[in-house]
C-alpha cells in the first residue's frame, strides 16, 4: 500500500512537467508537516463525524490526509 502511495506521488509530480522537460525535485526541501496535538485531532474527528455523508468538505479532508501520509512516506524514505 505504501509503495503504491509513493508511486502515485511520483507520477503526479512527474505529470507536472511540461514540454517533456525533466523535473528536478529535491525531496529534502519538502516543507515540514504541521503537528496537531491529541485534543486538536479529537475535536477535528468529532467535527468531521457531524458532516453529511455526501459532504464535499469530507472528501477534501480525506484527500489532505492522503497527501500528508504520502509526505510521511517520502520523508521516511529520504531519512534511510
Amino acid at each position: 500500500m505504501r509503495y503504491v502511495a509513493v508511486m502515485l506521488v511520483v507520477l503526479f509530480v512527474g505529470g507536472c512537467a511540461t514540454n517533456q522537460q525533466s523535473v528536478n525535485i529535491s525531496v529534502s526541501q519538502c516543507p515540514p508537516l504541521k503537528t496537531y496535538n491529541k485534543a486538536q485531532r479529537e475535536k477535528a474527528a468529532a467535527e468531521i463525524s457531524k458532516l453529511a455523508n455526501d459532504s464535499q468538505l469530507a472528501v477534501f479532508i480525506s484527500d489532505y490526509g492522503k497527501l500528508r501520509e504520502a509526505c510521511r512516506i517520502i520523508d521516511r524514505a529520504v531519512r534511510r
